[in-house]
Formats: structure tokens, C-alpha cells, sequence
């Protein structure tokens, strides 16, 4: 075996390692952010609709769903009521009726999985690894203006916590 090889095998290896060790670190990150994630109880839909999924090269490589299922009903109307359903600034109802009808039900684990399996362009574009934090539901955005469900700035310390062991 030539220097040459050597080398090129050593750094074959060495590759493999560090994608073993990234994937895991990620994954851990993943199912911890999911663990601490306190959802806030207003509507119910939340509670089996927020995950992440891990991503090499815009490919689905694992994810991490709340195996808590909903409460039901999930309606909610009377904790939520109907003037606090739109997004700032529109007109646009971020959720129309309270009798939701369940063919049109846009939460729930199968939606966060189809959410997943579909991520934003962000994570499309990127060349390597990315992690994508899914709430798979229409008004998401609203409830996490207000309560903060994900606290951002605990991400990188996480990953830093698992990629360090």
C-alpha cells in the first residue's frame, strides 16, 4: 500500500466517523429540543404537531415526533376564541370555523411527517446537514409569537453538548 493510500483511506475513515458522530449529535439534538418543547394547550392541535427532522444533503435521515396524541376535542374554540385567529396585520382568518371539518384537518402527526418529508427551501439548498423545527399547523406561527414555544438560542448549545461526547 502506497503513502497515497494510506491516506486516502485514513481519510475515508476518518469521514465516516465524523458523519456517524454529526448524524447522532443531531438526531440527540433533535429529540431533546422535542422533549422540552412546552406546548402551550390552547387549541389542543400542537400536541402531536410539532417534530424535527435531520437532513444530509436535503434527504430525510431521522425524525423526532411528540408521541403524545391530542386531546379531544380539538377544537379549542372556547380557549381561542375567534377574534384572536388572525395573523397580525391580514385580514386572512388564520382558522376559519370552530367545527373543524377533518378533511381539511392541517395538523396532527401524519401532516408533521408529510411536513418533514417535504422541508422548506432552506434545508433543500443546503449542501450537509440541517435540522428543521416543524409545527404542522396553519396558525403555528401566531401561538409561538406569544408564548415562544421554541427557544431558538438553546439549539447550538445542545448540538454542542451531543457532538462533544
Amino acid at each position: 500500500m502506497t503513502n497515497t493510500e494510506v491516506i486516502e483511506k485514513g481519510l475515508e475513515l476518518a469521514m465516516r466517523k465524523i458523519s456517524v458522530r454529526t448524524s447522532t449529535a443531531l438526531t440527540q439534538t433533535a429529540e431533546e429540543i422535542v422533549d422540552r418543547t412546552d406546548v402551550p394547550v390552547w387549541t389542543y392541535n400542537l400536541q402531536d404537531s410539532i417534530g424535527c427532522g435531520t437532513y444530509r444533503d436535503s434527504v430525510l435521515m431521522t425524525t423526532a415526533m411528540n408521541p403524545q396524541q391530542a386531546t379531544e376535542p380539538r377544537s379549542g374554540a372556547k380557549e381561542f376564541p375567534l377574534e384572536q385567529r388572525y395573523q397580525t396585520g391580514s385580514e386572512r382568518p388564520i382558522w376559519d370555523v370552530d367545527g373543524i371539518d377533518e378533511d381539511k384537518a392541517y395538523w396532527g402527526q401524519d401532516r408533521l411527517f408529510f411536513m418533514l418529508s417535504h422541508p422548506p427551501a432552506p434545508v433543500v439548498a443546503n449542501e450537509g446537514w440541517a435540522l428543521a423545527y416543524v409545527a404542522a399547523m396553519p396558525y403555528a406561527q401566531v401561538v409561538d409569537a406569544r408564548t415562544d414555544i421554541l427557544e431558538e438560542e438553546l439549539i447550538v448549545p445542545t448540538f454542542l453538548k451531543y457532538i462533544r461526547k
